[in-house]
């Protein structure tokens, strides 16, 4: 109970609770997830039939509500405009990550939520291909922050 009233948890525990709790929703085998949610979206947007069992409205709410509370939790959020060079970095972020998860059949939502729960070939060969560009992408950022500290 200490742990869970903590002002911050430890970022392994945190991911721990959050991959075993996605792992139950995924053995639940309801449509829980906000992919799901997206898909019957597009679905409907496209005239296709779409579903909408209350697990798949009221999980991406709840989501978003338990980020909501955590952010009031930690006392330590606070709203602020973004700069120039920090939209650029997020528009650079979001295009590689989406470059990334058109290459992954399914995308990252598969992959994480599908595709690794189910030993798949796709994700046993995509996750640590994901993993090593990341590390490559992090390993060049530092050498650039730490070339542009040198000059």
């Amino acid at each position: 109970a200490q742990v869970l009233r903590a002002a911050r948890w430890r970022t392994s525990l945190a991911m721990m609770l959050i991959g075993a709790l996605g792992g139950v929703l995924f053995a639940g085998g309801g449509p829980w997830s906000y992919p799901s949610l997206m898909r019957q979206l597009g679905n409907m947007g496209l005239g296709r039939p779409a579903s909408f069992p209350p697990v798949t409205l009221l999980a991406p709410l709840a989501l978003v509500a338990g980020g909501i509370v955590s952010i009031a939790l930690g006392g330590r959020f606070a709203m602020r405009r973004p700069g120039a060079m920090q939209l650029a970095r997020s528009a650079l972020g979001g295009a590689i990550m989406g470059l990334a998860a058109s290459l992954v059949p399914g995308g990252n939502d598969v992959l994480l939520l599908a595709g690794l729960p189910s030993l798949t070939a796709h994700a046993a060969a995509a996750y640590p291909a994901m993993l090593v560009v990341q590390i490559a992408l992090l390993a060049g950022v530092r050498r650039w922050k730490l070339a542009a500290l040198r000059r």
